[in-house]
């Protein structure tokens, strides 16, 4: 049935609208309804229910945000999407790492913001609000650190390891131990000590859900080329890298790493993708040229 769902965008939409309409109120309903429509590319009526919900509530409001951003991000308006980030970061109420508010918003943005090199841009400015403002706008108990982490990630690399140091400070004891790991590996990373980032972070290539967390470049300044490519084909085959016209950073990554090892024609059928995905998208992708150069080689 699952299988079926998942190939069948119809019948997908059918059963997952009907839970929906069961549960009008019900804001996870909504998300998973409009997450599904974006995912089949169905961008008219995915903004129809973000809409309906931005005046709901606060997290009405957040869900709605992370759907739009969505739609954008994966229809090709990745600056657009941006945009739509950073005034929600400037005026949402809701504290960061607050379980009624998710990081849904600020992850998705930034994924998407990476593809065309504005991921510090977009970091900063939910940095800004949220980490570097005194006090820090944070909930009293983090719930998701990990997204915030990722963030954390993002954020221009002067300010990197400062963010992760105040988010570090406000995870609870019971915090699973490894996001404290996730948390000094990330540090590492930040100070530029990728061979001892890579060594805490090596536990956490093999767990599908961590993959997605994980500094990639890390492991490729490390000298573990093969563990960046495991990463990679992770984050790709759970679709976590669909981010832009089908299509994110761990594509880049794979074509680059295919180029570097002599592999020319798995870098030209990748960059061909990206070439037709990426050209017409709302702002400028600073390695379209280099992605050309590979596609036609």
């Amino acid at each position: 049935m699952d299988g079926h769902l998942e190939s069948d965008p119809d019948v997908s939409i059918r059963w997952i609208r009907r839970a929906h309409e069961l549960r009008r109120d019900d804001e996870d309903a909504a998300l998973d309804f409009g997450r599904r429509l974006i995912q089949f590319d169905r961008f008219t009526e995915g903004r129809t229910i973000a809409a309906s919900l931005m005046g709901r509530s606060a997290r009405g409001r957040a869900v709605g945000t992370y759907l739009l951003i969505a739609a954008d991000g994966t229809e090709g308006f990745p600056g657009r999407a941006i945009a739509t980030a950073k005034e929600f970061f400037e005026t949402t109420e809701l504290a960061a790492g607050d379980s009624q508010g998710d990081m849904r918003a600020a992850n998705r943005s930034m994924m998407i913001a990476e593809v065309v090199g504005r991921e510090a841009e977009v970091a900063d400015a939910w940095a800004e609000r949220f980490i570097f403002s005194n006090p820090p706008r944070l909930a009293a108990v983090v719930g998701e650190p990990s997204n915030l982490v990722q963030a954390c990630y993002f954020v221009s690399q002067p300010k990197r390891k400062r963010c992760l140091q105040i988010l570090e400070t406000r995870m609870p004891l019971y915090t699973a131990p490894g996001t404290f790991d996730l948390v000094r590996g990330m540090k590492l990373a930040a100070d530029g000590d990728a061979k001892g980032a890579v060594r805490v972070l090596r536990p956490r290539v093999l767990d599908p859900v961590g993959a997605s967390d994980m500094p990639v470049e890390a492991f490729e300044k490390a000298g573990e080329p093969e563990l960046a490519k495991m990463l990679d084909e992770s984050q790709i085959a759970q679709r976590v890298n669909r981010v832009v016209k089908g299509y994110g950073m761990p594509d880049l990554r794979m074509a680059r790493r295919a180029w570097k090892r002599g592999d020319k024609a798995k870098a030209r059928a990748i960059s061909k993708q990206l070439v037709e995905a990426w050209s017409s998208l709302d702002t400028e992708v600073p390695w379209l040229d280099e992605l050309r150069k590979m596609a036609a080689d």
